[in-house]
């Protein structure tokens, strides 16, 4: 019977949701109730967590390079986001780090959890971010934010590595009550 429960723990799938952090107040209310639509249609639309951060401090334990704005990015989203390794935790991060407001040295990237790899590459990433660099920046966050959140929700959400990450999270589960 408990491996029973156990099976059917795995296969829950999280409810998903959209967290914005705006620690520069970079939004209006009414900028980032666009922002915020635009990110809960894509969440709903394709089952994902959704997030988007905007910084010029990460704290002391952060370094102003990719492994810092990785590892920071990671924290953020095991904080906010259900993170049970054993359950479909997929989502995007959107990135933005002002630790050094001047153009050039401004950190701008999308980050991916779970099966939004799949959909997601890091050069598709990179390239999303450069497609939108332009209303990055002039400082045109809302048209650019909106403009990733579009480009994220035409991507394939059905490609073969999901499906196969799908099929393994159906069967390890049982394969693991079965045996315990």
């Amino acid at each position: 019977a408990s491996s029973g429960l156990f099976y059917l723990f795995m296969l829950k799938v999280p409810d998903k949701k959209v967290v914005i952090a705006d620690q520069m107040g970079l939004f209006a209310d009414y900028e980032l109730d666009a922002i915020e639509k635009a990110a809960e249609d894509l969440s709903s639309k394709h089952n994902l967590n959704v997030a988007i951060v905007t910084t010029n401090y990460k704290g002391d334990d952060y370094t102003n390079n990719e492994y810092g704005y990785q590892k920071y990015v990671d924290d953020f989203y095991r904080e906010n986001f259900r993170s049970n390794p054993l359950q479909d935790n997929s989502g995007f991060v959107l990135f933005v780090d002002l630790t050094h407001n001047r153009e050039g040295s401004r950190y701008f990237y999308i980050y991916t959890y779970g099966t939004a790899f799949y959909s997601l590459s890091n050069s598709a990433a990179k390239g999303i971010v450069e497609d939108h660099m332009r209303a990055l920046t002039k400082e045109d966050y809302v048209s650019a934010f909106c403009g990733i959140i579009d480009d994220l929700d035409a991507r394939n959400y059905s490609s073969v590595g999901l499906i196969l990450t799908w099929v393994m999270l159906l069967l390890v589960p049982l394969v693991v009550a079965v045996i315990f």
